[in-house]
C-alpha cells in the first residue's frame, strides 16, 4: 500500500516535472547554441560569449529567486482554491518584477566592466563589454516575463511557456548564424551580433508569453488583468521575504562557478574555452534536476495549502530520490562519453583534452548537485528559504572556493582543482538539505 503511494506521487512529480525539465532544456538551449556557434566561429568569440553570458546570469538569477517565491505563493493558493489571492498575488509580482526590471537593466551595464577591473585578457574584455552593453535592454526586460511564466508554473501549467520558446529557438539559430559571420543585409558583428539575436529573442519571448496569458480562457475566471491594484509593499514585501534567501542561494552557487570561470580567463583563450564547454555542458544536464526542484516546490507547497503533511512527507522523499538516481545515469554518461561531448563544442585540439578532463571532475559532482538541489526545492514549498541560504555559503564560499584555490594553486592540479573545489562544495551543501528536509517531514517533527 505505502509502495503504491509513493509510486503514485512518484508519477506526479515526473507529470509536472518533465515539462518543466523540458522548459528549463529549452532555455538551456539557447545558452548551448550560443557556446556552440561561438566556438565555431573562433577562440575569442568563444572567450568573450562565455564571459558575458555568465555576468548576465549572475543578474538573471539575482532576480529568479524572485520567481520561485511567485511560484511557491500562487501554488499554495491554489491548493487553498483562494482565487482572490491568486490574482492579487499575480498583480503584485508583475509590479515587483517591474521595479526589479530597472535594477536588472543597471547591474547589466555595470557588469561590462567587470572584465576590465579583473584583468581579464584585453581582447576578451573588449567584446564582452559590447555583448553585455547591447544586451542590457531586452535582457532586463526578460526579468518581466518572470511574473507570467512562475504563475504558470505555480498553477502547474507550464505549457505555454514552452511553446513560446520551441518557437523562439530555431529564430534565435537563424539570427545568430546572420549577426555572426554576415548574411544579406546582417552585418557580421562577431560575439556582439550574437548579443543582438539573443536581445530580440528575449523580448518577443517577454511579449509573447504576457499574451498568452491576457487571452487564454483558462485564466478568464481569476480576472488577473482586470482592476489592476496599485503597487502594495505588504504583499510583495512578502514575496521578497521569500524570494531574497532563495536568490542568495543561487547566486553562491552561480557565483562560485563565475569566478571558477574568471580565474581561469587570466590564463588564456584555451583553457578559458575548455572552461566554458564543460560548465555549458553541465549546465545543461542541471536542467533535469533544477526541473524537478521546480515540481517539488510548486507539489510540496500545494499539499502544505491543503494541510496534508502526509502527502509532503512522501513527495519530498520520492522527488529527492528520483533525482538522484537521474543524475547518476547522467554521470556515467559523461564519464563514458566525454571525449564525444567535447569533440561536439569545439574542434580545436588543444580545447578537446582539457574539456574531457574537466568533464570528467563534472560527472562526479553531479549527483551530489541533483540532490542538493531537489532538497531546495522541497524546502523552498515549504517556505523555508533562509537555511538554505546559509546552507549555500557554508558549502560554496566557506569549504567549496577556498578549497578549490588549494587544489589548484598548492597541490598543482590547476584548472582541475578549481572544479575538485566545486564537487566538495556541492557534497556539503547536499548533505546538510537533506538532513534539513529530513528535520522537517520526520513523522514525529
Amino acid at each position: 500500500m505505502v509502495k503504491n503511494i509513493y509510486w503514485q506521487e512518484l508519477k506526479g512529480t515526473l507529470a509536472l516535472g518533465l515539462p518543466l525539465i523540458f522548459t528549463q532544456l529549452l532555455g538551456q538551449a539557447q545558452q548551448v547554441i550560443d557556446t556552440v556557434m561561438a566556438g565555431q566561429h573562433d577562440a575569442l568569440t568563444l572567450s568573450a560569449v562565455s564571459i558575458a553570458s555568465q555576468m548576465f546570469a549572475l543578474v538573471y538569477l539575482l532576480m529568479i529567486g524572485i520567481g520561485v517565491a511567485i511560484s511557491a505563493t500562487i501554488s499554495r493558493y491554489h491548493g487553498k482554491n483562494d482565487r482572490i489571492h491568486i490574482r492579487r498575488s499575480f498583480q503584485q509580482s508583475v509590479w515587483l518584477m517591474f521595479f526589479l526590471t530597472i535594477l536588472a537593466f543597471m547591474l547589466i551595464c555595470l557588469s561590462a566592466f567587470v572584465p576590465d577591473l579583473i584583468g581579464s585578457e584585453e581582447n576578451i574584455a573588449r567584446e564582452a563589454k559590447k555583448y553585455l552593453l547591447t544586451l542590457a535592454p531586452c535582457g532586463a526586460i526578460l526579468i518581466l516575463s518572470m511574473a507570467p511564466r512562475f504563475f504558470l508554473e505555480g498553477m502547474a501549467f507550464p505549457r505555454p511557456n514552452i511553446i513560446i520558446q520551441l518557437w523562439l529557438l530555431p529564430l534565435n539559430v537563424f539570427l545568430n548564424w546572420a549577426f555572426l559571420s554576415g548574411w544579406s543585409i546582417f552585418p557580421a558583428l562577431g560575439a556582439q551580433g550574437m548579443a543582438i539575436a539573443t536581445a530580440i529573442c528575449y523580448l518577443l519571448y517577454t511579449v509573447l508569453i504576457f499574451t498568452q496569458l491576457f487571452r487564454d480562457v483558462h485564466w478568464r475566471s481569476l480576472r488577473l488583468f482586470r482592476h489592476f491594484s496599485p503597487p502594495q509593499m505588504v504583499q510583495m514585501s512578502a514575496l521578497l521575504r521569500i524570494g531574497i534567501p532563495i536568490s542568495l542561494a543561487i547566486i553562491m552557487e552561480a557565483a562560485l562557478f563565475f569566478s571558477i570561470g574568471l580565474i581561469v580567463s587570466r590564463s588564456n583563450v584555451i583553457n578559458t574555452g575548455a572552461n566554458q564547454i564543460a560548465l555549458n555542458f553541465s549546465s545543461l544536464i542541471f536542467m533535469v534536476p533544477l526541473g524537478l526542484s521546480s515540481a517539488l516546490t510548486v507539489r510540496v507547497s500545494n499539499a502544505i495549502g491543503r494541510q496534508d503533511l502526509m502527502t509532503t512527507r512522501i513527495r519530498s522523499i520520492s522527488g529527492i530520490a528520483l533525482s538522484a538516481g537521474l543524475m547518476l545515469c547522467s554521470a556515467i554518461m559523461m564519464l563514458l562519453f566525454g571525449d564525444y561531448i567535447a569533440n561536439f563544442y569545439s574542434d580545436d585540439a588543444q580545447i578537446i583534452p582539457i574539456a574531457e578532463g574537466i568533464l570528467g571532475v563534472v560527472a562526479i559532482f553531479q549527483i551530489f548537485d541533483g540532490i542538493q538541489v531537489s532538497a531546495a526545492g522541497v524546502l523552498r514549498g515549504m517556505h523555508d528559504t533562509k537555511i538554505a541560504m546559509i546552507y549555500a555559503f557554508i558549502g560554496y564560499w566557506l569549504l567549496g572556493f577556498p578549497l578549490g584555490l588549494f587544489f589548484a594553486y598548492v597541490l598543482g592540479y590547476g584548472i582541475y582543482g578549481l572544479w575538485s573545489g566545486i564537487a566538495c562544495g556541492l557534497f556539503v551543501n547536499a548533505t546538510l538539505g537533506t538532513r534539513r528536509v529530513w528535520q522537517k517531514i520526520k513523522p514525529n517533527h
